[in-house]
């Protein structure tokens, strides 16, 4: 059996100079690479060593002047993030919003206590940890009120703090004697 029966023809024939500069007027105007590629017959890295330039002679220069790229895509491409406050906000609401469904609809599943259900409790009281810390830079969320703001005189901050625990302590106590008193009159009837 010889090796040339089994090596099958390349798919793309090498670009002829019409399509390499279709190629590149093309992506000049803003086609999209699927549709250039099908209407010039190449491959994705033929059309991209084709948009750099293409062959480099002895000095350095290339056959074509490079065209610059869109953008530079690593991965799966997605949505550019806005850059706003008001956008990231909301981003970080719907997903702590979604996070906080999914892990409601695991936990109310009936099962015994596992890894994962201990690790989704866990996970649970970090998310409402993050709502509620994410309200505070909302600016449609609850606005801090002023006894959120630290005391201009923290010394008669302190003082006040002192007067109204005593205040408490005093309460408390009279409350104890008054229930001894009532159980006691209760006792003699």
């Amino acid at each position: 059996m010889a090796l040339s029966q089994h090596i099958k023809p390349s798919p793309y024939r090498p670009p002829s100079r019409a399509q390499i500069e279709r190629a590149r007027s093309m992506y000049a105007e803003g086609f999209t690479v699927s549709r250039i590629l099908a209407a010039c017959d190449m491959s994705l890295g033929t059309l991209n060593y084709w948009l750099g330039g293409g062959p480099r002679d002895a000095g350095g220069a290339t056959l074509y002047p490079p065209i610059a790229r869109r953008r530079v895509v690593e991965g799966k491409r997605r949505k550019p993030l806005a850059s706003d406050r008001d956008s990231l906000v909301a981003t970080l609401w719907r997903t702590a919003e979604r996070t906080a469904r999914d892990l409601g609809e695991r936990l109310a599943r009936p099962g015994a206590s596992t890894p994962e259900r201990e690790r989704d409790v866990r996970m649970f009281g970090m998310t409402v940890r993050a709502l509620r810390e994410l309200s505070l830079f909302d600016a449609g969320g609850p606005a801090a009120s002023a006894a959120d703001e630290p005391p201009a005189d923290i010394d008669e901050f302190r003082r006040e703090l002192a007067r109204r625990i005593h205040a408490l302590i005093d309460a408390e106590q009279a409350g104890q004697g008054q229930a001894a008193d009532q159980r006691a009159s209760i006792a003699k009837s």
